[in-house]
């Protein structure tokens, strides 16, 4: 009663007594936020929280506020978190990462962990049995003598007993599937716990996205029966309330109060009305005035603290940061619009002179997009047929079902050199472009008229519009620059094109580079790399040298390690490579992996943690990792790494279809191929066991 808890920015675990107005730090973790994972016990008289150890190591603590001792309660293995009590005060369950049961790569040959993890329970008394032990026949009691020593006992029982006294060695697992688990939490005899699936990392939802996904299904064991069951499907996040023997179900962008005695009908999930029948919480029925001007001075100061309190160095790089609050504040009350403080604030964050500083988001206004249907196809006016010739039919991957142009559709049999006369009926000039007749024809069925290379044998045709050719026309780019080094090198070296460092980057890298260790040497391309966090993955498969060669009877020879290059690697980089492509074309020269060229990189290093919204759900960034590196310590960012051999790509050679930092990329590989070239073994000199 009249105490808080809190969990800050650096790391601490405070408590508030709000009667005496007195601040006590409990804890602090030594490098991972306290975050929400703390929970106090039923008596009042502990909290548990997770908290880190070092840099791989977080277990679980119970802090006693009558002695104010802190006890370490978990070994972990890895990762021990959400520990929560049970409402008797008999037990404390947790979720850990101690699975290490590895999964086959299915596409090469690596092992993963995907899962790991599993609920477990801590027996807090010495003396309590695991609730997962069922006898066979129940124990006979001592019947109580009186009335008082019963009321007693139960006033006794309310207080939560801890024997702290090998307390690590009472840890139960709680009998379930390995899994992924999201929150835990007790009530009416049952502990439940959410899981999910693993899924694929990259897609169509941004990297700094904060919406839940409604994919994780709420399970519940029974202790009373020792069953473990689904209680419901297609959740994203739930809270307990055991003394109200209630739970808070957040799904399907609703948030509902459902009874923990028993699942909740299909009827009552289906049911739209917001009443205690279907628990369903209407938050529309709270109102909120909001006055622009003041709303925009709170959102300007709290960007501001934001830099102040997560800046990776607490100087500010020597700025004096209250300085520049005061000098662009003054200009708040003569800002108009939502835009307008966008750019007053990008000019705040910007005196610190750092990148990955940016702000985007928040309450604008709904526009309507009139988004044009596109064909997948690139089009010119001939005069003399009064119609638009197709030059060229974007492929993209055809097997993929999306990322091709529809004129690929088979059946349809659309070429290049063939002719669109008509769009929807509507005939083609050269004075209105065909893109004029599919605005805001974005995923239709539209009627074209096609005729043969002669302008000749109309047939209508109907195709489905696609909203963007980007992924299709970037698949073309990097098959196109793979036949041109295979045809250029003879077939001797292989390409790789990384578009950024993110799990898309990943599996872009991962789609070429099995099939080109095939090829002698290898150009690794990372111009335009958008950055991301995988630049060390990619880097230790670069680094490994061919050692030696598995020999069988039937199945041929393979390369040992298997995924490795026969010979020697080049990167081609650019000004447009930023983030973790600094990063990567930074390693690749300190490694000595292979010469880096094409043109110095962006320069920007200090990476983000997006994680703390403003009110109308503005984002802002804090740079808060900023990375050192041996040769230079921290002078690549806001500058970038230089290149061994500088190549610039000029407009003029654009305009000729001329890459030169490709072709010196494939000149210098072919050298140094031919200085250290690839003699694979005979094999000739079998082992003779011969008596």
């Amino acid at each position: 009663k009249d105490q808080l808890l809190i969990s800050n920015h650096r790391n601490e675990l405070l408590l508030v007594d709000l009667k005496k107005s007195s601040l006590y730090k409990i804890d602090k973790s030594k490098k991972h936020i306290i975050g929400s994972s703390f929970n106090w016990s039923p008596c009042g008289n502990f909290i548990a929280y997770s908290c880190s150890f070092n840099d791989r190591l977080q277990g679980i603590k119970i802090f006693d506020l009558k002695t104010k001792k802190k006890h370490k309660i978990s070994n972990p293995i890895l990762n021990d978190h959400n520990p929560v009590f049970d409402p008797t005060g008999k037990y404390l369950a947790f979720i850990s990462q101690r699975i290490f049961n590895p999964v086959y790569d299915n596409l090469h040959f690596d092992l993963g962990f995907p899962r790991g993890e599993k609920p477990y329970l801590i027996c807090l008394n010495k003396n309590e049995e695991s609730p997962f032990y069922k006898t066979s026949s129940k124990p006979i009691k001592e019947k109580k003598n009186s009335d008082n020593k019963d009321k007693k006992e139960k006033k006794e029982e309310n207080v939560t007993k801890i024997d702290f006294d090998d307390i690590e060695n009472r840890i139960i697992a709680v009998p379930t599937d390995e899994g992924l688990f999201g929150n835990i939490g007790f009530a009416n005899n049952k502990l439940f716990y959410s899981t999910y699936e693993d899924e694929g990392s990259h897609g169509d939802i941004p990297w700094y996205n904060f919406s839940s996904s409604d994919k994780s299904t709420l399970l519940c064991y029974d202790f009373e029966s020792s069953k473990e069951s689904t209680f419901i499907s297609g959740i994203a996040n739930f809270e307990i309330y055991p003394n109200l023997d209630s739970i808070l179900i957040k799904s399907r962008g609703t948030i509902r109060i459902i009874s923990s005695a028993s699942p909740p009908s299909k009827e009552s999930l289906s049911e739209p009305d917001f009443n205690q029948a279907t628990g369903k919480i209407d938050l529309n029925r709270a109102r909120v005035s909001i006055n622009p001007m003041k709303e925009w001075e709170q959102m300007y100061s709290e960007a501001w603290r934001l830099q102040r309190d997560f800046f990776w160095v607490k100087n500010m790089s020597g700025i004096n940061w209250k300085k520049i609050h005061d000098r662009y504040f003054k200009l708040i009350n003569r800002i108009s619009t939502r835009s307008e403080f966008s750019d007053l604030t990008w000019e705040m964050q910007g005196e610190l002179g750092t990148s990955h500083c940016y702000e985007f988001g928040g309450d604008y206004k709904p526009k309507r997009n009139y988004n044009i249907g596109l064909l997948g196809a690139e089009l010119e006016f001939d005069d003399n047929l009064k119609a638009y010739k197709i030059k060229h039919i974007v492929k993209g991957d055809v097997w993929s079902g999306h990322m091709t142009s529809p004129l690929y559709r088979p059946g349809l049999n659309v070429k290049e050199g063939m002719y669109i006369k008509s769009i929807a009926g509507n005939k083609l000039n050269k004075s209105t472009s065909p893109n004029f007749h599919l605005v805001n024809q974005v995923n239709r069925d539209i009627e074209l008229t096609i005729s043969d290379g002669n302008g000749k044998n109309d047939r209508d045709i109907t195709v489905k519009t696609i909203p963007s050719d980007a992924e299709m026309r970037y698949r073309d780019w990097v098959e196109n620059n793979r036949k041109y080094v295979h045809r250029k090198t003879k077939n001797k070296v292989g390409y790789v094109h990384i578009p950024d460092m993110s799990p898309w980057g990943y599996s872009e890298f991962h789609r070429y580079w099995l099939a080109e260790l095939e090829y002698d040497a290898l150009i690794v391309d990372v111009r335009f790399n958008g950055g991301g966090h995988v630049s060390q993955l990619i880097l230790e498969k670069l680094a490994r040298k061919r050692l030696g060669y598995d020999i069988t009877r039937w199945m041929g020879i393979e390369s040992f390690p298997g995924d490795s290059v026969a010979g020697p690697t080049v990167a081609i980089t650019n000004e447009y490579a930023g983030s973790d492509g600094d990063i990567f074309s930074h390693s690749f020269k300190l490694m000595k992996i292979g010469k880096l060229i094409g043109k110095r990189t962006w320069g920007g290093v200090i990476g983000i943690w997006p994680r703390n919204l403003l009110v109308d759900g503005t984002i802002t960034t804090q740079p808060e990792f900023s990375f050192w590196f041996k040769d230079v310590g921290w002078s690549v960012e806001n500058y970038g790494t230089d290149v061994d051999i500088e190549v610039e790509n000029t407009p003029k050679d654009y305009s000729k279809g001329i890459d030169a930092q490709l072709d010196r990329g494939i000149s210098e590989v072919l050298k140094d191929l031919k200085k250290n070239p690839i003699v694979k073994p005979k094999f000739d000199n079998k082992p003779d066991l011969s008596i």
